[in-house]
């Protein structure tokens, strides 16, 4: 019997001890998962130049927006659909800038992971000649409008 709870303790400590030694590997498993779902911002040189027809220069578009999505496979490498006081502008994949014109004034820049789901925006004035910028950071299930 004394055998039998001998070879049940070892059982037992032997079960324990892989968990143990588990931990520093499912540490390191997360930190690489979501080191993978980071995004990183994109230099204005290295950025794939988009246009976006609906706001291409005109007469009546004296200044700029310039939006950057981030590089990287956050959500799945999803396009982040930007809008303009509310009208569709363009679908950006990861790694691509627009520069969208539009008149001088107060305007609302929103981004939306799909038509119905808007889940950053910025209320942004702009000024007679003026370039205002804006940042995609993609985050696991969603997307951040910053502003630079």
């Amino acid at each position: 019997m004394k055998r039998d709870m001998d070879l049940i303790q070892g059982l037992d400590a032997g079960k324990r001890q892989p968990q143990r030694n588990m931990a520093p590997m499912l540490t390191l498993a997360a930190s690489l998962v979501l080191a993978g779902c980071a995004t990183q911002p994109v230099a204005d040189s290295k950025a794939e130049r988009v246009t976006a027809p609906a706001f291409g220069r005109s007469d009546a578009a004296d200044t700029v927006i310039v939006i950057t999505h981030d590089s990287g496979f956050s959500n799945g490498g999803s396009n982040a659909h930007i809008l303009i006081d509310g009208r569709d502008a363009i679908r950006l994949r990861p790694s691509q800038q627009v520069r969208l014109y539009v008149s001088a004034g107060e305007h609302l820049v929103a981004v939306a992971q799909n038509d119905d789901n808007v889940q950053s925006a910025a209320e942004t004035v702009t000024r007679l000649g003026s370039e205002r910028r804006f940042r995609i950071s993609a985050q696991p299930g969603r997307f951040d409008l910053i502003p630079q």
